[in-house]
């Protein structure tokens, strides 16, 4: 594993931070462990904080993004997710379209703290 996810339990929300390498594989792993976690906790939302050198490819990010709608269709949730190593790349604007159209409420953000901001908007919705 080349890696490192930690993830921090908040009032209403689930915060996972990713370091490290990022790859396919890693992806598709951590985001199972999230995935994971938050149902565990029976949260709805989940501030994802990716913090990786490289990004996979064309095809490694669709299988991601497939993998992510599939993960979350059936724990609907909405996921503030926070690149400042690679901001809204060609990579995350395709992936985030992509999780998007498979009905994933997923939302880009510079930082964390405009990502916590839109996830307590939710609980007046």
């Amino acid at each position: 594993m080349t890696y490192n996810l930690t993830l921090e339990t908040h009032n209403d929300y689930l915060h996972a931070r990713i370091t490290r390498q990022d790859s396919t594989e890693n992806s598709l792993r951590y985001w199972a462990q999230v995935a994971e976690a938050v149902q565990s906790a029976k949260l709805k939302k989940i501030l994802v904080e990716e913090l990786l050198e490289g990004e996979p490819d064309t095809l490694g990010t669709y299988q991601v993004a497939t993998s992510i709608a599939q993960l979350f269709s059936y724990h609907p949730v909405r996921i503030a997710f926070v690149d400042p190593r690679h901001g809204a790349s060609t990579a995350n604007s395709f992936s985030l379209n992509v999780t998007r159209n498979r009905g994933v409420n997923i939302r880009f953000f510079a930082d964390c703290e405009a990502g916590r901001q839109w996830l307590a908007e939710s609980a007046a919705n």
